[in-house]
């Protein structure tokens, strides 16, 4: 069990947002929950996650929200489903403010060969192909809309810090780019390179330790 609390910047300090977390296992499965009311609109929001009992069951997400206001009244946003399988996985997500739907699944085509699709309510959909080449090189085909968006990238691991990706996107030019990732252990640069563009570098924070529970 934690919480914290959130205060505005300035001279005057003011208590703006409270937050508060729970964890603990009831019957055989993992509850976790969580929620957030702002002091500044009343608004608040939260979620409530319900682990499996087993391999045949089923996580389960619930997401909480309610409006700015005085009389705001605490409703349901959408609940999201998990289900795995050997070598499978359907998550679907239901809308329930506008009964829509968004759908993720994914499964092991092979020992070396692993698939997954994403349909969104409105509209979207990503399709992945990866094909691991050997221990060091992973083939990943991927597409959002259509034949004009796909995409194939080549990762290749160079030693035991280094990744060298590189990517070309089906367009009438074929766009090229290529990414290089050194890893130094708690923290990770990564430089790209991308047809048009200019080289970016970013680097990676170190972690935040988490707070005792």
């Amino acid at each position: 069990m934690g919480g914290d609390v959130r205060l505005s910047g300035g001279r005057s300090a003011s208590l703006t947002s409270v937050f508060g977390r729970f964890a603990d296992k009831v019957l055989g499965r993992s509850l976790k929950a969580d929620a957030r009311l702002s002091l500044v609109d009343s608004s608040s929001s939260g979620t409530l996650e319900v682990g499996a009992a087993g391999n045949d069951d089923a996580d389960v997400k619930i997401f909480m929200t309610s409006a700015a206001g005085p009389a705001c009244v605490p409703f349901l946003d959408k609940v999201a489903f998990t289900r795995r399988g050997k070598g499978w996985r359907v998550a679907p997500t239901f809308h329930l403010q506008d009964y829509s739907v968004d759908l993720e699944a994914d499964a092991t085509l092979g020992p070396r060969t692993a698939a997954s699709i994403s349909a969104f309510h409105g509209g979207g959909a990503k399709v992945a192909l990866e094909h691991n080449l050997d221990d060091e090189t992973q083939l990943r085909l991927s597409t959002s809309s259509g034949l004009a968006d796909t995409k194939v990238a080549l990762k290749r691991k160079l030693g035991s810090a280094d990744t060298l990706t590189s990517t070309y996107t089906v367009t009438p030019d074929l766009a090229m780019g290529a990414e290089w990732e050194h890893d130094f252990g708690s923290r990770t640069l990564k430089t790209s390179v991308k047809q048009n563009d200019p080289v970016t570098a970013e680097r990676t924070p170190l972690p935040v330790p988490l707070s005792p529970a």
